[in-house]
């Protein structure tokens, strides 16, 4: 069995084979669970986001700046997608869909109590995955060719 993976491609594809795993953990999770990790610092927030079966990014951003860092993880249970079309409620001004990817902004209206610019990057898991999934396939079940010897290896 120590033969089996011994060399730079078995190891590899052992390494892209638990990436892929990890991220099929977090594709099935975001249909039930919305996990969001918020980085905070004056002027803006940012959220990387895991719904839906997609994982995005959000960029809220303040014209009030707020003193406080902070940095926090939040899981609730997942109550509808997070989509460029949906943003808080708020009316999207730009918006761009393909095959799951999606990206929009908005703004809160100036006059408000808290005016704000929104954007959000969403991308779904299966683009990550798959090539994952099948580049370890191809790592671990190729068969290693001829080692060469000393002698072949000076002459190349």
């Amino acid at each position: 069995m120590r033969e089996f993976f011994r060399g730079w491609r078995r190891k590899a594809g052992l390494a892209a084979l638990a990436t892929a795993l990890l991220l099929m953990t977090g594709w099935m999770r975001s249909y039930i669970i919305r996990d969001a990790i918020l980085i905070r610092y004056p002027g803006a927030h940012h959220f990387v986001l895991s719904t839906s079966g997609g994982i995005g990014w959000l960029n809220y951003a303040q014209s009030q700046s707020e003193p406080k860092y902070l940095t926090q993880w939040r899981s609730t249970k997942t109550s509808g997608a997070v989509t460029a079309d949906h943003l808080g409620g708020l009316e999207v001004a730009r918006r761009w869909e393909w095959c799951g990817f999606s990206v929009g902004s908005a703004a809160y209206p100036p006059h408000s109590s808290r005016p704000a610019q929104l954007e959000i990057w969403i991308a779904p898991y299966w683009p990550l995955v798959l090539p994952l999934t099948l580049l370890s396939a191809w790592l671990l079940l190729i068969k290693p060719g001829p080692a060469k010897s000393a002698k072949e290896s000076s002459h190349a």
